[in-house]
């Protein structure tokens, strides 16, 4: 090997890392254009927490409903993107959320004031399913930690919309 063979070799690496890095980040700038969603076209979701449960969003109305506790509960529009429907039905599918047993009555009347969650999913071809637990914020159980890592997801999801 001469010097100029070893010239050339670091050139050919970097000039095939710059392409490999190109397309990488090409396929990942047109992916979203592409993206098709995984979850049924007919998904609805109904999703109430806090206490009493009266924090509701209703995907199929694309509405959410905010206690303010002293006052008067406020509606207001909300619509979930394509690719948070799709998380939050991956989600439900990594969880098993259809197989999830109900929480224990003992374990959901552990706690005062009772901070509930209800999810409320409908789609074709699966069960009309409603499951509704207190969070008692420590040692969960394995199915309470499954229903509580789609709860938790979906009121990140809310809260990180404008009010």
């Amino acid at each position: 090997m001469n010097k100029l063979d070893r010239v050339k070799i670091p050139r050919r690496l970097i000039t095939i890392g710059l392409l490999g890095m190109v397309l990488v980040l090409g396929y990942y700038n047109i992916r979203p254009l592409f993206y098709t969603p995984s979850y049924p076209e007919d998904l609805q979701i109904v999703f109430k927490y806090g206490v009493n449960t009266r924090n509701i969003l209703n995907t199929s109305a694309g509405t959410y409903t905010k206690d303010l506790i002293l006052d008067p509960p406020v509606t207001t529009e909300l619509t979930l993107t394509k690719r948070e429907l799709d998380t939050i039905w991956s989600l439900i599918q990594e969880n098993g959320f259809y197989t999830l047993e109900e929480q224990n009555w003992a374990r959901s009347h552990s706690i005062a004031p009772e901070y509930k969650y209800t999810l409320i999913v409908q789609a074709k071809g699966y069960p009309d399913t409603e499951i509704t637990m207190t969070d008692l914020y420590h040692s969960y159980k394995p199915n309470e930690e499954a229903f509580f890592n789609i709860t938790k997801k979906i009121v990140s999801i809310i809260e990180s919309k404008p009010e």
